[in-house]
């Protein structure tokens, strides 16, 4: 995985795990798929999280799917 990538990734994932509206993450997907439009690659990255967030009111729990992505020029703060 590419330096530059590894900072958003903690990021988004601290920001989901203090939140206090969710009391567990279910699952947490990375996918990193390399694309190349008009000669310039770029690494898409999709962060697919599966979420359990409780019901007050009927003590139930529902899941809840959210998916960030995000682009980056391919080579970008690695020096390359």
């Amino acid at each position: 995985m590419r330096k530059s990538l590894i900072i958003p990734i903690i990021l988004i994932a601290s920001a989901l795990y203090f939140n206090d509206v969710i009391s567990s993450a279910k699952k947490i997907r990375v996918e990193i798929e390399r694309m190349e439009i008009t000669e310039v690659s770029f690494e898409k990255v999709t962060i697919n999280v599966t979420l359990c967030m409780e019901n007050p009111s009927n003590y139930r729990y529902s899941a809840e799917d959210i998916r960030y992505e995000m682009y980056a020029e391919r080579g970008w703060g690695t020096g390359a």
